[in-house]
């Protein structure tokens, strides 16, 4: 975006700004002879873009308007921009022939039957998405939610590869239902949804990789510029808190008067709820940032994670991610502070405190963990 000088043919000049390329389309708008009139739409116009981004240049000042205007009334009424388009999509008009999941389902299936797909690729359709159809008989297929889906994946304990596997089948059978004629939908709810990636699983097998004090430290100051990804840090270095759970958790489970976590039965690896306390300095950070309690029923993990997490740990100045990372720098610092074995297997949702003696015992020492407990903003 820049303010340019053009002479034109009279001999004269005209100041103009030139936006670039806006939806694929070259930008330009003239001011005549009136250079402060440019400067000025100038300013506006690159405030608009850091504050809404390439809207702020797309949208007209009515445009912005009206869409300030809507935002601040669902907002009112406890919604967001996002769920208003969301639910036009589930129940507007453009689902054309709406449907039970289990007689899309089986549409699907006779679909690839028709093309002649193999023997094998129809028994997988039947067998991943038969257990999707059994789980939700009742569910119509354009109002199935993401968390459904998180729920139907977990539910099943398949491996991090076969989730993986799994919810590419789910979709296909979502993209084929979205296509016309069909419009059997008209959006993927699985979208960012991931199934258990298979190697950071959540589990506490395998090599164990921890964090220094400093890394926790640089990752925590980090965390003040993109406050996004704070509380998904805090909770998982704070609380010990399995990756999978905590991409699921929602800020309804989390207490920040009373320091608590409560990771309940349907997103814990162990089908068992849990409460986990925090303590007053991982309390101290997450308020820091202003992201406390964002909303009821709105996760507390970043929409964009699994871009924004490699880009966000290497800021801090790491060049590989240990795995686990955060749950095992919490358990090993926990262990080490307070040898309460007790303790750390309720908050870590252990089934024995086995997994304890093996992997987290004489990891840190008492200093280190002293320091890393009074890490404060």
């Amino acid at each position: 975006m820049k303010l340019r000088k053009r002479k034109l043919p009279s001999g004269n000049y005209s100041w103009l700004i030139d936006y670039g390329l806006v939806d694929g389309e070259r930008k330009r708008v003239s001011f005549g002879e009136d250079k402060v009139a440019a400067q000025r739409a100038l300013a506006q116009a690159q405030a608009a873009v850091a504050t809404h981004g390439e809207l702020g240049v797309k949208a007209s000042p009515d445009e912005m308007a009206e869409f300030l205007t809507y935002k601040r009334r669902l907002s009112e009424a406890g919604s967001s921009i996002g769920e208003a388009v969301e639910f036009f999509m589930r129940h507007g008009t453009l689902v054309k022939t709406p449907m039970l999941l289990p007689e899309m389902v089986e549409s699907f299936i006779w679909a690839k039957r028709e093309i002649n797909r193999s023997p094998r690729t129809i028994e997988t359709y039947q067998s991943v998405l038969g257990t999707l159809a059994r789980m939700y008989p009742l569910r119509m297929a354009h109002e199935l939610t993401a968390e459904e889906v998180a729920d139907w994946l977990a539910a099943q304990q398949w491996s991090g590869g076969t989730q993986e596997k799994n919810l590419g089948h789910f979709r296909s059978l979502y993209s084929w239902a979205a296509e016309k004629p069909r419009r059997y939908v008209a959006l993927d709810p699985s979208e960012g949804v991931e199934g258990i990636h298979a190697d950071d699983d959540g589990d506490d097998d395998g090599e164990i990789g921890t964090l220094t004090v400093e890394q926790c430290h640089r990752m925590l100051k980090q965390g003040l510029h993109d406050p996004r990804l704070m509380p998904y840090v805090v909770i998982g270095m704070f609380g010990g808190v399995r990756r999978a759970e905590l991409e699921r958790l929602k800020w309804d489970s989390v207490n920040l008067e009373e320091g608590t976590v409560v990771v309940n039965s349907k997103i814990a690896k162990t089908r068992q709820r849990r409460i986990v306390d925090l303590p007053a300095n991982a309390l101290a950070w997450i308020k820091a940032t202003g992201e406390a309690g964002r909303g009821r029923g709105e996760k507390v993990a970043a929409s964009n994670l699994k871009r924004k997490w490699p880009r966000f740990w290497r800021a801090c100045g790491l060049t590989v991610w240990p795995k686990n990372g955060l749950r095992h720098t919490y358990a090993s610092m926990h262990y080490a502070m307070h040898q309460d074995e007790a303790k750390l297997q309720a908050q870590m949702g252990h089934v024995s405190a086995d997994v304890l003696h093996q992997n987290y015992r004489a990891l840190k020492t008492k200093k280190e963990a002293e320091k890393f407990w009074a890490l404060a903003p």
